[in-house]
């Protein structure tokens, strides 16, 4: 180890011994790779007093380094788990002890002088691995941070021994500690999560925790938090009180230091490197003193920092695998650093790095045991255990428990605190006495284990028994008992993992293999294995499988009604649903006549019929029978009723198939039989041959055929016991069961003698065969007489040899016996061979079949799934997709709609408002008008000239500039109360266009004010000032009405001023005209006004209704939109519902395609069609459909102009025809008014005016007058009217009649021409009654039928005829009837209600003239 510690440090020396410069220039020494001996990480890293290193690692060990040599000095095996880092004082102080913690929370503190490290104490205070884990300088406290709940706990070490004080609380939602250090002997620094560090003063010496409390300390601890920055991940105490360095969450190193006493502000670093740390904020850190500190980075970098700058650096750590984990400063000016990639590193520290001191007794103490126990062994430490408790959790040792059964606990068991040795002063000859001790010891248990080997080697009738062989009872006892926890324990975890499975198990059976009706299986070839032919899984029949049924009973009706249809409505002979196929034949009935004996031809052709017609039958009943063809599947519902067809259909395909898959496997057990069969006869007849050298067999094994597993159908569900690798185990009354069945069974066999020690024994002898070859073997000779076998044949007697003579025949006859025998016995063995090996051939190829056959089977259905997946996705884009878009621009559509019509009802409704604004418009207008002309037919007849003057002053609405500057005292009063006014008016205004009601009172209140106050310019000047100003800082000025682009101002004419008499009144003005052209000249200006105001109105009106009629235009655009994507999402539809994918057969050197059977027998059309049939391109297809429909767009935009055309001319020939009616009744109704005769006395009341007539005698008389004159008028009118329509309706009677004549000479010769065709037809009757015979019976009676139907259906058509020329001529008779009474007044009440369609009923009741 030594050797290879040594050759690795010189590696590392040559990879990383070239210098590395810092920032500031400075040189950094060697780093030096002193050992790789940690299996994984090395997670921290303590010095010594002797100048050396102990690490802590991964693989749950302590090493001891010696940093001279490289070499590792000791090692120690800290309970086997794994450690999570380690604490250490400082050796300028006299600390000699360091601590290591493991990953299950188990902290063990170890006191090192030099040598071997001695542990003090083994404590488990936290469940997992500790959160820190600080050493006070001088080693007496060492501090571990717990979970959240139990805070920090502290333990007192001394030279001899160590106890735990207990836990102090964090402060309050401080959470888990992140890093802890120590800042000087009596401040502990605890850093948190939250940007937090709690400062903590330890328990004085000699406190203890109160156990009550779960070891919670009250006396003599105090904590403190302070806030930082950023969370700090790694912290060093620097040597004085409250110093500390840091790196921060932000791979940034600081410095700080701790108030006096608690602070709520935050710490502020006395300096900070940003981004001191690269990659990772992880690893560890040294503080020297005088602003030096040492860093080691998760990214591997080992750097030395003086103030905020870094000394020197050097990559000593793979970054991939986690850089540096720790990092400690030893005697020597060396570094050593331990690494996440398992490596302890050396490195040289600059030159102005301070140097680690070590106390001087320390070091004496340390030289002393480093030469006295540098070779003595290091005790073993028990494994920790998992389940032992917590330090708070365990009972304390005065809690009443005996003595004895505190000693009884055995080794495993330890105590809290593990006591010194009893004697650190040992002497060498006690030191060389215990080392023989552990020899012995080592000695005496190879022994024991030698042993324990050669009984367990030894034979069974000589081992002894393991239990015999026990030296400490109790010990295994205690194994025993331990060994039956683990199992009952390792029993439950396998009993729920097993129930879990089981569970798992039987759902998926449930749901996989018990729903299957058909379980996948397969049939395998004799000799070509690989030849292997499945059958088709299939599963029960469920809810689809009866929906099914249903839509194909529905599909049957189908058929039968197109068939019926296609025989023209002939009712077939067979019924097609007939209720007595399961019959039998007897049952049918018959003609009661007695059968003739057929032939045998007969038989075997009505045989070979009704097969055939079986074969038909079930054809016509399956389900393939009931598919469309795939042209004629563009509906949504027949695509579906296809696709459940077309699974129905492989459905029945399958199981068509498993039918015949189940009749090969039978066909195959019989092979086996027989070849099993064969197989025995063979082995007989060889054992009967044996040993005869003539005969042809060679000897060759017979073939024996298996079962594989995939013929076995239950092989997924079944597990044989030989599956089941792992040993099974028995629970105690099982194995008592089973011995006993064991027992049983040895005595069943002893009471047969089974079992007998000489029978083994000649087993033995003979391998286990009591068979020799010569068993079966037939003899060669017959046997000989015992005389013949005792005497020589020359000394036989005369008897003896007539004897043998007789036996030399006898044998000769039995050997040619035998010889006719084993002939007889060979052909019939290589008969039998043959035809084993003919079953072998036969079945082969039969399976050979099969398997093409299941390979056509597998094409079909291919081809029907393809079917089957084109219809499934043309039903989802047409059933579904397109009813979806369907549905979404119908309800646009409709939303849209309703919108429509709301706007056009706002249009409509706002017109009205429109219209009343325009008349109001129009009025004022009028009005104004009139005023001007009222203004000068007030004036009168005056001068011309006057009159123009006035009419411009009326006109003037701006004064001309005043030359003259003399003005009169009340010139100047007018002026400034139009000012006044006027500044009032703009006050007013903007005060209207305040929203709050303070500023619209005060703003009111001004304008009072200026119009109260007496004339003073600058008065008035700040009154409007304060007006303005008062409109500019309300916040809500210009938000009135809309958008705050048209708030802006629209330009006003200019005020009005006032007219001044002293300068606008000429001499020639009177003053009566001066003072009507003031009167007249303010309503002209107040009229203006309110046509101004009305004009503006009117703007803002029709400025609303642009935007109600736009966006009712845009509304109507909207809709057309939609009713152009409606239609062509319509179109579109019903393009794709006819561009329906058939699939096609494409197979080698001929492209086929899915023709159509064009005729029943269809055999020539189909092979023409097929000859003519090309694979053309679908570019080529979409190109020529393309053009098409180019072509195709202006013939339909052209017919659909033309549709449209007459659809106008049809519109304007009906609306001609509505106006020429109404012209018609109109003047009936004017003529029945000039018809009617009213009586004298009525008509002044009628034609009474009381507007125009100037007296009422003049107005009589004017009336009378008149009234004769119009009277007059109105009968030579009616005389001229009458006159004419009279003839016209005589020319109108004529034509009538004319008509009535035609039409009733047509009923004469129509009545002749039925007349002539009855006697045809009684003619045909008689000639066909006298044809008539048994032969042509039934079709003379067709024919019969037929010519009575022909003519019912004639004389049915006449009577129509006839009755609708009745119907005619009885409206004709009603018109000329009404024609006539309308050609002079009459009051005669009509009582029929005949009238034409197109002329509406008239109300019965008399009508008041």
């Amino acid at each position: 180890g030594d050797e290879a510690g040594d050759e690795a440090g010189d590696e590392a020396g040559d990879e990383a011994g070239d210098e590395a410069k810092g920032e500031d220039g400075a040189s950094f020494g060697d780093a030096e790779k002193i050992g790789d001996y940690h299996f994984g990480s090395v997670t921290g890293a303590a010095a010594l007093a002797d100048g050396g290193v102990a690490t802590c690692g991964a693989d749950g060990t302590v090493r001891g380094w010696d940093l001279a040599t490289g070499a590792g000095a000791w090692k120690v095996d800290a309970g086997g788990a794994p450690l999570a880092g380690s604490a250490s004082g400082s050796l300028a102080a006299g600390c000699d002890r360091f601590a290591v913690a493991s990953e299950g929370g188990v902290v063990r503190v170890y006191q090192s002088r030099g040598a071997a490290p001695r542990l003090l104490l083994r404590v488990r205070l936290t469940v997992a691995a500790p959160d820190a884990l600080a050493m006070s300088p001088s080693g007496t406290r060492l501090a571990v941070a717990g979970d959240e709940k139990d805070g920090c706990w502290f333990v007192e070490t001394d030279s001899d021994a160590a106890r735990v004080v207990g836990r102090v609380a964090y402060p309050i939602n401080f959470g888990r500690a992140v890093a802890a250090c120590w800042t000087c002997e009596d401040q502990l620094l605890v850093a948190g999560p939250n940007a937090t560090v709690a400062v903590v003063v330890p328990p004085a010496r000699g406190a203890a925790g109160d156990p009550a409390d779960a070891w919670a300390v009250r006396a003599g601890a105090e904590v403190r938090s302070a806030k930082v920055e950023l969370p700090l991940v790694a912290v060093a105490g620097a040597g004085d009180s409250g110093k500390f360095a840091a790196i921060a969450a932000d791979r940034s190193v600081r410095t700080y230091v701790l108030p006096a006493s608690g602070t709520t502000d935050t710490l502020k670093p006395r300096w900070t490197a940003p981004a001191g740390v690269r990659k990772a904020a992880i690893g560890g850190l040294v503080a020297a003193g005088d602003g030096r500190l040492a860093v080691a980075a998760g990214d591997g970098v080992v750097s030395t920092w003086s103030g905020e700058k870094v000394a020197s650096s050097v990559a000593a750590h793979d970054s991939e695998l986690g850089g540096a984990g720790a990092i400690v400063a030893c005697p020597g000016g060396r570094l050593v650093t331990a690494g996440r990639d398992g490596a302890v590193v050396v490195v040289a520290a600059d030159a102005g790095f301070p140097e680690v001191e070590v106390d001087g007794a320390l070091a004496e103490v340390a030289k002393r045991d480093g030469t006295r126990r540098r070779n003595a062994p290091v005790g073993s430490e028990p494994a920790d255990d998992p389940t032992e408790p917590v330090f708070k959790d365990q009972r304390p040792a005065d809690d009443g428990v005996p003595e004895e059964e505190e000693e009884g606990k055995g080794e495993g068991k330890e105590a809290v605190v593990v006591a010194a040795d009893a004697d650190e002063e040992d002497t060498p000859e006690a030191a060389a006495a215990k080392a023989a001790t552990l020899e012995n010891v080592r000695a005496l248990r190879a022994r024991l284990e030698e042993t324990i080997n050669r009984n367990e080697e030894a034979d069974e009738l000589e081992r002894i028994p393991r239990e015999d062989l026990l030296i400490d009872e109790k010990f295994r006892d205690e194994l025993i008992a331990e060994g039956d926890e683990r199992v009952a324990a390792a029993k439950e975890v396998l009993a729920r993992e097993t129930l879990y499975t089981d569970y798992l198990g039987a759902k998926i059976k449930k749901e996989c293999w018990d729903t299957m009706v058909t379980h996948g299986s397969a049939v395998v070839g004799f000799k070509d294995t690989d030849l292997v032919v499945y059958n088709y899984p299939l599963m029960v029949e469920d809810k689809r499988a009866k929906l099914a049924k249903g839509v194909a009973f529905l599909r049957r009706m189908e058929v039968a009604e197109q068939e019926y249809l296609a025989d023209q409505g002939e009712i077939p002979t067979e019924d097609l649903f007939d209720l007595r196929v399961d019959l039998p034949a007897s049952a049918g009935g018959g003609d009661g006549k007695k059968k003739k004996k057929k032939t045998e031809e007969e038989e075997e052709e009505e045989a070979a019929a009704a097969a055939a017609a079986a074969a038909a039958k079930a054809k016509s009943s399956s389900y393939e029978s009931l598919l469309y063809d795939m042209f004629k599947v563009y509906p949504p519902r027949r695509k579906i009723t296809q696709m459940v067809m077309l699974q129905m259909a492989t459905r029945e395909i399958r199981r068509a198939f498993n039918a015949d898959y189940d009749h090969m496997v039978g066909v195959k057990n019989g092979y086996m039989d027989r070849l099993g069969d064969l197989n025995i006869r063979i082995g007989d007849i060889r054992r009967e041959l044996k040993g005869w050298t003539d005969t042809t067999d060679d000897g060759a094994p017979v073939f024996v055929p298996t079962i594989e597993l995939v013929e076995i159908e239950n092989a997924p569900v079944t597990v044989k016991d030989s599956e089941i690798k792992s040993q099974r185990w028995l629970s105690p009354e099982e194995r008592a069961k089973k011995d006993a069945e064991d027992a049983a069974e040895a005595a069943r066999l002893a009471a047969r003698g089974a079992n007998d020690p000489s029978e083994r024994a000649l087993k033995d002898m003979m391998g286990g065969q009591l068979e020799n070859d010569e068993a079966g073997k037939q003899a060669e000779e017959l046997p000989k007489p015992d005389w013949m076998l005792e005497t020589e044949p020359e000394d036989y007697s005369d008897e003896q040899k007539k004897l043998a003579r007789e036996y030399d025949k006898k044998n000769k006859v039995y050997q040619e016996n035998l010889l006719k025998k084993r002939r007889l016995l060979d052909a019939e063995l290589r008969k039998t061979r043959q035809e084993a090996a003919d079953i072998v051939k036969t079945w082969d190829q039969e399976l050979a079949e099969f398997s093409a056959r299941r390979c056509d089977t597998d094409a079909r259905l291919a081809q029907m799934e393809a079917w089957l997946i084109v219809c499934a996705n043309e039903v989802e884009v047409g059933a579904d997709d397109d009813v979806r878009i369907e549905l979404e621009l119908s309800e646009e559509f409709r939303d849209v709609t309703e919108k429509k019509a709301e706007s056009a009802a706002a249009v409509a409704e706002f017109q009205t408002v429109v219209d009343a604004a325009q008349k109001r418009l129009d009025t004022c207008v009028e009005q104004d008008k009139k005023l001007e002309a009222n203004f000068i037919r007030a004036l009168g007849d005056i001068d011309e000239d006057v009159i123009k003057k006035l009419l411009n002053l009326y006109k003037r609405r701006k004064n001309p500039s005043r030359k003259d500057k003399t003005t009169s005292r009340a010139s100047q009063s007018l002026r400034a109360a139009g000012r006044r006014v006027s500044r009032a008016g703009a006050a007013l205004r903007a005060a209207d266009k305040l929203k709050s009601s303070k500023g619209s009172e005060s703003l009111a209140a001004a304008a009072a004010a200026m119009i109260a106050k007496p004339p003073d310019a600058e008065a008035d000047a700040a009154a409007a000032d304060n007006v303005v100003l008062a409109s500019r800082v309300d916040p809500f000025h210009g938000a009135v009405g809309g958008p705050a682009a048209e708030l802006k101002h629209k330009p006003r004419p200019p005020p009005v001023e006032p007219l001044d008499p002293d300068f606008d009144r000429s001499e020639d003005i009177r003053e009566k005209d001066w003072e009507k052209l003031v009167e007249h000249r303010e309503k002209k200006i107040e009229k203006e006004a309110e046509l101004r105001g009305i004009k503006e109105d009117m703007d803002e009106i029709q400025s609303y209704m642009f935007k109600l009629t736009e966006k009712d235009t845009v509304l109507q655009a909207r809709i057309d939109e939609l009713e152009g994507k409606i239609e062509a999402h319509a179109g579109a539809r019903f393009a794709r519902m006819y561009d329906f994918l058939v699939p096609i057969t494409v197979r080698q050197g001929l492209a086929e395609a899915i023709v159509p059977d064009l005729t029943p027998t269809g055999l020539e059309v189909t092979k023409a069609a097929e000859a003519d049939v090309m694979l053309i391109q679908r570019d080529v297809v979409n190109t020529l459909n393309n053009s098409i429909f180019k072509h195709c767009e202006g013939k339909v935009k052209r017919l659909t102009a033309i549709k449209d055309f007459k659809k106008g001319i049809y519109d304007l020939e009906w609306e001609n025809a509505r106006l020429n009616m109404e012209a018609d009744d109109l003047v009936a109704k004017i003529k029945e008014l000039q018809m009617t005769r009213a009586d004298s006395a009525l008509l002044p009341d009628i034609l009474y005016d009381p507007m125009d007539a100037k007296t009422e005698e003049d107005a009589l008389s004017e009336r009378k007058k008149k009234e004769m004159d119009s009277l007059q008028r109105r009968v030579n009118h009616a005389v001229k009217l009458h006159a004419r329509l009279l003839a016209d309706k005589k020319k109108e009677v004529q034509k009538v009649r004319r008509k009535i004549e035609s039409i009733a000479s047509q009923n004469e010769e129509i009545s002749l021409k039925a007349a002539k065709m009855r006697e045809s037809v009684s003619e045909y009757e008689r000639i066909r009654d006298s044809r008539a015979g048994a032969a042509g019976g039934k079709d003379n009676a067709d024919v019969a039928a037929e010519m009575k139907m022909r003519s019912v259906v004639s004389q049915s058509k006449l009577q129509h005829i006839a009755r609708a020329q009745a119907e005619e001529l009885a409206v004709l008779q009603d018109e000329v009837e009404r024609l006539r009474l309308r050609t002079f007044p009459s009051f005669v009440e009509r009582t029929d209600t005949v009238r034409l369609p197109d002329i509406h009923a008239r109300p019965t009741s008399r009508r008041q003239y």
